[in-house]
Protein backbone atom coordinates (compact mmCIF):
# COMPACT_ATOMS: atom_id res chain seq x y z
CA UNK A 1 0.00 0.00 0.00
CA UNK A 2 2.97 2.32 0.58
CA UNK A 3 3.38 2.92 -3.16
CA UNK A 4 0.05 1.73 -4.63
CA UNK A 5 -2.12 4.37 -2.92
CA UNK A 6 0.23 7.25 -3.92
CA UNK A 7 0.29 5.91 -7.49
CA UNK A 8 -3.52 5.88 -7.51
CA UNK A 9 -3.60 9.50 -6.31
CA UNK A 10 -1.21 10.41 -9.13
CA UNK A 11 -3.60 8.82 -11.64
CA UNK A 12 -1.13 6.11 -12.67
CA UNK A 13 -3.49 3.17 -12.08
CA UNK A 14 -6.56 4.46 -13.91
CA UNK A 15 -9.92 5.38 -12.42
CA UNK A 16 -9.99 3.91 -8.87
CA UNK A 17 -13.80 3.77 -9.06
CA UNK A 18 -13.75 1.32 -12.00
CA UNK A 19 -10.39 -0.41 -12.20
CA UNK A 20 -9.56 -3.15 -14.68
CA UNK A 21 -7.10 -5.68 -13.29
CA UNK A 22 -5.12 -8.52 -14.82
CA UNK A 23 -3.79 -11.56 -12.98
CA UNK A 24 -1.04 -14.01 -13.92
CA UNK A 25 1.38 -16.41 -12.25
CA UNK A 26 5.09 -16.88 -12.87
CA UNK A 27 7.55 -19.51 -11.65
CA UNK A 28 10.76 -18.70 -9.79
CA UNK A 29 13.44 -21.31 -9.15
CA UNK A 30 14.96 -21.61 -5.71
CA UNK A 31 18.64 -22.04 -5.00
CA UNK A 32 17.89 -24.95 -2.69
CA UNK A 33 18.48 -28.52 -3.80
CA UNK A 34 15.37 -30.68 -4.27
CA UNK A 35 17.10 -33.72 -2.75
CA UNK A 36 19.00 -31.84 -0.04
CA UNK A 37 22.67 -32.02 0.88
CA UNK A 38 24.25 -35.14 2.32
CA UNK A 39 25.57 -34.83 5.87
CA UNK A 40 27.29 -38.21 5.91
CA UNK A 41 30.43 -39.50 4.22
CA UNK A 42 28.70 -42.41 2.45
CA UNK A 43 29.91 -42.89 -1.11
CA UNK A 44 26.83 -44.76 -2.37
CA UNK A 45 23.13 -44.20 -1.93
CA UNK A 46 22.05 -44.21 1.68
CA UNK A 47 19.20 -43.33 4.00
CA UNK A 48 21.21 -40.96 6.15
CA UNK A 49 19.81 -37.59 7.15
CA UNK A 50 20.11 -34.70 4.70
CA UNK A 51 19.98 -30.94 5.09
CA UNK A 52 17.36 -29.03 3.07
CA UNK A 53 18.00 -25.31 2.72
CA UNK A 54 14.51 -24.70 1.28
CA UNK A 55 12.12 -27.43 2.47
CA UNK A 56 8.95 -25.52 1.44
CA UNK A 57 9.77 -25.50 -2.28
CA UNK A 58 8.47 -28.15 -4.68
CA UNK A 59 8.24 -28.93 -8.39
CA UNK A 60 5.96 -27.12 -10.85
CA UNK A 61 5.52 -27.15 -14.62
CA UNK A 62 6.49 -23.98 -16.53
CA UNK A 63 4.19 -24.15 -19.58
CA UNK A 64 5.85 -21.11 -21.23
CA UNK A 65 9.36 -22.60 -21.25
CA UNK A 66 8.07 -26.18 -21.18
CA UNK A 67 10.22 -27.38 -18.30
CA UNK A 68 9.95 -28.38 -14.66
CA UNK A 69 11.00 -25.81 -12.06
CA UNK A 70 11.83 -26.44 -8.40
CA UNK A 71 10.73 -23.38 -6.46
CA UNK A 72 7.68 -21.16 -6.11
CA UNK A 73 4.86 -19.54 -8.08
CA UNK A 74 4.45 -15.79 -7.72
CA UNK A 75 0.97 -14.52 -8.58
CA UNK A 76 0.75 -10.82 -9.43
CA UNK A 77 -2.28 -8.64 -10.08
CA UNK A 78 -1.57 -5.64 -12.29
CA UNK A 79 -3.60 -2.50 -12.94
CA UNK A 80 -4.50 -3.13 -16.59
CA UNK A 81 -5.54 0.50 -17.15
CA UNK A 82 -2.04 1.61 -16.22
CA UNK A 83 0.27 2.03 -19.19
CA UNK A 84 3.20 1.79 -16.78
CA UNK A 85 2.27 -1.87 -16.07
CA UNK A 86 2.12 -1.35 -12.32
CA UNK A 87 1.55 -4.34 -9.99
CA UNK A 88 -0.83 -3.78 -7.07
CA UNK A 89 -0.67 -7.22 -5.42
CA UNK A 90 1.91 -10.00 -5.11
CA UNK A 91 1.25 -13.41 -3.61
CA UNK A 92 3.47 -16.47 -3.51
CA UNK A 93 2.95 -20.20 -3.14
CA UNK A 94 4.59 -23.49 -3.97
CA UNK A 95 5.43 -24.13 -7.61
CA UNK A 96 2.82 -26.86 -7.83
CA UNK A 97 0.04 -24.39 -7.02
CA UNK A 98 -2.12 -23.62 -10.04
CA UNK A 99 -2.78 -20.02 -11.07
CA UNK A 100 -6.52 -20.52 -10.62
CA UNK A 101 -6.00 -21.41 -6.94
CA UNK A 102 -3.49 -18.67 -6.10
CA UNK A 103 -5.55 -16.17 -8.07
CA UNK A 104 -8.71 -16.72 -6.03
CA UNK A 105 -6.84 -16.06 -2.80
CA UNK A 106 -5.16 -13.03 -4.35
CA UNK A 107 -8.45 -11.53 -5.50
CA UNK A 108 -10.03 -11.97 -2.05
CA UNK A 109 -7.09 -10.30 -0.31
CA UNK A 110 -6.96 -7.54 -2.93
CA UNK A 111 -10.55 -6.45 -2.25
CA UNK A 112 -9.88 -6.30 1.49
CA UNK A 113 -6.63 -4.43 1.03
CA UNK A 114 -7.62 -1.45 -1.13
CA UNK A 115 -10.56 0.99 -1.20
CA UNK A 116 -10.83 0.65 -5.00
CA UNK A 117 -13.80 -0.56 -7.06
CA UNK A 118 -12.85 -3.37 -9.41
CA UNK A 119 -14.99 -3.60 -12.54
CA UNK A 120 -13.12 -6.02 -14.83
CA UNK A 121 -10.81 -8.97 -14.39
CA UNK A 122 -8.59 -10.24 -17.22
CA UNK A 123 -7.12 -13.72 -17.08
CA UNK A 124 -5.75 -16.40 -19.39
CA UNK A 125 -7.25 -19.85 -19.87
CA UNK A 126 -5.71 -21.03 -16.58
CA UNK A 127 -8.53 -19.09 -14.87
CA UNK A 128 -11.22 -20.76 -16.99
CA UNK A 129 -13.11 -22.48 -14.16
CA UNK A 130 -16.71 -22.03 -13.02
CA UNK A 131 -15.76 -20.94 -9.45
CA UNK A 132 -13.96 -17.97 -10.98
CA UNK A 133 -17.00 -16.85 -12.97
CA UNK A 134 -19.32 -17.40 -10.02
CA UNK A 135 -17.14 -15.39 -7.65
CA UNK A 136 -16.62 -12.53 -10.11
CA UNK A 137 -20.36 -12.45 -10.85
CA UNK A 138 -21.21 -12.25 -7.15
CA UNK A 139 -18.79 -9.34 -6.74
CA UNK A 140 -20.12 -7.61 -9.89
CA UNK A 141 -16.75 -7.86 -11.63
CA UNK A 142 -16.97 -8.55 -15.36
CA UNK A 143 -14.90 -11.55 -16.45
CA UNK A 144 -12.59 -11.38 -19.48
CA UNK A 145 -11.18 -14.90 -19.36
CA UNK A 146 -9.98 -16.89 -22.35
CA UNK A 147 -11.58 -20.29 -22.89
CA UNK A 148 -9.60 -23.44 -22.32
CA UNK A 149 -9.53 -25.12 -25.75
CA UNK A 150 -9.63 -28.58 -24.14
CA UNK A 151 -13.06 -27.93 -22.66
CA UNK A 152 -15.15 -25.66 -24.87
CA UNK A 153 -18.44 -26.52 -23.15
CA UNK A 154 -21.53 -28.13 -24.60
CA UNK A 155 -24.77 -26.21 -24.36
CA UNK A 156 -27.61 -25.94 -26.87
CA UNK A 157 -30.66 -23.75 -27.42
CA UNK A 158 -33.86 -24.80 -29.24
CA UNK A 159 -32.90 -24.71 -32.93
CA UNK A 160 -29.35 -23.53 -32.21
CA UNK A 161 -25.99 -24.85 -31.11
CA UNK A 162 -23.56 -22.80 -29.05
CA UNK A 163 -19.84 -22.38 -29.71
CA UNK A 164 -17.64 -20.24 -27.46
CA UNK A 165 -20.79 -18.64 -26.08
CA UNK A 166 -22.12 -17.62 -29.52
CA UNK A 167 -25.37 -19.18 -30.88
CA UNK A 168 -24.94 -20.88 -34.25
CA UNK A 169 -27.96 -20.68 -36.56
CA UNK A 170 -29.45 -23.59 -38.53
CA UNK A 171 -27.39 -22.51 -41.55
CA UNK A 172 -24.17 -23.00 -39.60
CA UNK A 173 -23.30 -19.31 -39.19
CA UNK A 174 -22.65 -17.48 -35.89
CA UNK A 175 -25.43 -15.10 -34.90
CA UNK A 176 -24.61 -11.39 -34.75
CA UNK A 177 -24.35 -9.83 -31.32
CA UNK A 178 -26.81 -6.94 -30.97
CA UNK A 179 -25.84 -5.71 -27.53
CA UNK A 180 -26.72 -6.32 -23.91
CA UNK A 181 -30.21 -5.47 -22.64
CA UNK A 182 -29.66 -4.01 -19.18
CA UNK A 183 -33.35 -4.05 -18.23
CA UNK A 184 -33.86 -7.74 -18.96
CA UNK A 185 -30.23 -8.74 -18.31
CA UNK A 186 -29.85 -10.70 -21.51
CA UNK A 187 -27.88 -10.67 -24.75
CA UNK A 188 -29.60 -10.14 -28.09
CA UNK A 189 -28.47 -12.00 -31.23
CA UNK A 190 -29.70 -11.41 -34.80
CA UNK A 191 -29.67 -13.32 -38.07
CA UNK A 192 -26.28 -12.98 -39.85
CA UNK A 193 -27.93 -12.93 -43.29
CA UNK A 194 -30.20 -9.98 -42.47
CA UNK A 195 -27.31 -8.14 -40.83
CA UNK A 196 -25.18 -8.54 -43.95
CA UNK A 197 -22.52 -10.76 -42.40
CA UNK A 198 -23.06 -13.54 -44.97
CA UNK A 199 -24.02 -13.34 -48.64
CA UNK A 200 -26.48 -16.23 -48.63
CA UNK A 201 -27.86 -18.89 -46.31
CA UNK A 202 -29.35 -22.30 -47.16
CA UNK A 203 -31.93 -21.97 -44.36
CA UNK A 204 -34.75 -19.47 -44.03
CA UNK A 205 -35.40 -19.29 -40.30
CA UNK A 206 -37.91 -16.43 -40.20
CA UNK A 207 -40.25 -14.63 -42.66
CA UNK A 208 -39.65 -11.35 -40.82
CA UNK A 209 -37.53 -8.68 -42.52
CA UNK A 210 -35.83 -8.16 -39.16
CA UNK A 211 -34.63 -11.76 -39.22
CA UNK A 212 -34.48 -14.43 -36.55
CA UNK A 213 -33.66 -13.21 -33.04
CA UNK A 214 -32.45 -15.25 -30.08
CA UNK A 215 -31.62 -14.20 -26.53
CA UNK A 216 -29.12 -15.63 -24.07
CA UNK A 217 -28.76 -14.88 -20.36
CA UNK A 218 -25.46 -14.98 -18.46
CA UNK A 219 -27.23 -16.82 -15.62
CA UNK A 220 -27.72 -19.84 -17.91
CA UNK A 221 -23.97 -20.39 -18.07
CA UNK A 222 -21.67 -17.76 -16.55
CA UNK A 223 -18.70 -19.23 -18.38
CA UNK A 224 -20.12 -19.18 -21.91
CA UNK A 225 -22.57 -16.27 -21.93
CA UNK A 226 -20.47 -13.28 -20.92
CA UNK A 227 -21.86 -9.75 -20.76
CA UNK A 228 -19.28 -8.79 -23.39
CA UNK A 229 -19.22 -11.74 -25.85
CA UNK A 230 -15.92 -13.42 -26.55
CA UNK A 231 -14.29 -12.61 -29.89
CA UNK A 232 -16.26 -9.37 -30.17
CA UNK A 233 -14.27 -6.19 -30.85
CA UNK A 234 -15.06 -4.84 -27.38
CA UNK A 235 -13.91 -8.08 -25.72
CA UNK A 236 -10.68 -8.23 -27.74
CA UNK A 237 -9.89 -4.60 -26.93
CA UNK A 238 -10.12 -5.25 -23.19
CA UNK A 239 -8.40 -8.65 -23.31
CA UNK A 240 -5.47 -7.14 -25.22
CA UNK A 241 -4.53 -5.38 -21.99
CA UNK A 242 -3.63 -8.77 -20.47
CA UNK A 243 -0.15 -8.20 -21.87
CA UNK A 244 0.37 -5.79 -18.97
CA UNK A 245 0.84 -8.88 -16.75
CA UNK A 246 3.39 -10.32 -19.14
CA UNK A 247 5.35 -7.07 -19.19
CA UNK A 248 5.30 -6.93 -15.40
CA UNK A 249 6.72 -10.47 -15.22
CA UNK A 250 9.34 -9.57 -17.80
CA UNK A 251 10.32 -6.49 -15.80
CA UNK A 252 10.86 -8.60 -12.68
CA UNK A 253 12.59 -11.55 -14.32
CA UNK A 254 14.67 -9.94 -17.08
CA UNK A 255 15.23 -6.29 -16.17
CA UNK A 256 15.70 -6.88 -12.43
CA UNK A 257 17.25 -10.34 -13.01
CA UNK A 258 15.18 -11.89 -10.23
CA UNK A 259 15.02 -15.30 -11.87
CA UNK A 260 18.82 -15.54 -11.51
CA UNK A 261 18.99 -14.70 -7.79
CA UNK A 262 18.45 -18.33 -6.68
CA UNK A 263 17.31 -17.26 -3.21
CA UNK A 264 16.80 -20.16 -0.82
CA UNK A 265 13.45 -19.44 0.82
CA UNK A 266 9.97 -18.26 -0.03
CA UNK A 267 10.43 -15.24 2.22
CA UNK A 268 13.54 -14.06 0.42
CA UNK A 269 12.05 -14.52 -3.04
CA UNK A 270 8.92 -12.66 -1.97
CA UNK A 271 11.00 -9.82 -0.52
CA UNK A 272 12.90 -9.40 -3.80
CA UNK A 273 9.64 -9.40 -5.75
CA UNK A 274 8.25 -6.73 -3.42
CA UNK A 275 11.31 -4.52 -3.87
CA UNK A 276 11.01 -4.96 -7.65
CA UNK A 277 7.34 -3.93 -7.57
CA UNK A 278 8.16 -0.86 -5.45
CA UNK A 279 10.85 0.11 -7.94
CA UNK A 280 8.33 -0.15 -10.80
CA UNK A 281 6.13 2.40 -9.07
CA UNK A 282 9.06 4.70 -8.34
CA UNK A 283 10.09 4.55 -12.00
CA UNK A 284 6.55 5.55 -12.98
CA UNK A 285 6.66 8.50 -10.58
CA UNK A 286 9.92 9.71 -12.10
CA UNK A 287 8.55 9.28 -15.64
CA UNK A 288 5.44 11.27 -14.73
CA UNK A 289 7.38 14.08 -13.08
CA UNK A 290 9.80 14.21 -16.04
CA UNK A 291 12.75 14.62 -13.67
CA UNK A 292 15.99 13.16 -15.02
CA UNK A 293 18.44 11.11 -13.00
CA UNK A 294 21.05 13.85 -13.40
CA UNK A 295 18.65 16.37 -11.88
CA UNK A 296 17.93 14.05 -8.94
CA UNK A 297 21.68 13.64 -8.28
CA UNK A 298 22.18 17.39 -8.62
CA UNK A 299 19.41 18.08 -6.11
CA UNK A 300 20.95 15.67 -3.61
CA UNK A 301 24.40 17.19 -4.03
CA UNK A 302 23.02 20.70 -3.59
CA UNK A 303 21.22 19.62 -0.41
Amino acid sequence: MAVVIPSAKRGLLGDPEKLTISGDGSLYATGGRPYGKKLCQCQDKCDCKRRFSDPEANWGWDSYRERWVFGYTAYEITAADSFHDLPIYIGIGQASRHDSVLGLRALCELRDLYPFVFKRFIGDSAHDAYPWYELLHSWKIEAFIDLNTRRQGKLSLPGFTVKNGVPICAGGFPMVNWGYCEGRRRMKWRCPLVCGKVAECPKKCSPSKYGRVVYTKPEWDLRLFLKTPRNSKAWKKVYARRTTSERTNKRQKIDYRLEKTRARSKRRIFWRLTLGAINQHLDAWVAQSQVTLAEIIGIEQAA
